[in-house]
């Protein structure tokens, strides 16, 4: 069994533009890593491209976003 490793555990992260591009990369990798995640956007209208139930946003690795 592979253990995994989240270095970020326990850490935050404040990511502006998160909705999308470069930005929402960053969400997922620090999220992935196990940090404590908020992200900004501009639009609403955005935000829920690629993170809602549907999409392929950022999924909790241990912490939360």
């Amino acid at each position: 069994m592979t253990q995994v490793s989240h270095p970020l555990a326990g850490k935050a992260a404040l990511v502006t533009g998160g909705s999308r591009g470069i930005g929402a990369a960053i969400v997922r990798r620090l999220a992935r890593d196990g940090a404590n995640v908020a992200f900004s956007y501009v639009r609403l209208a955005r935000a829920g491209r690629g993170h809602g139930p549907r999409g392929r946003g950022p999924r909790s690795a241990g912490g939360r976003y």
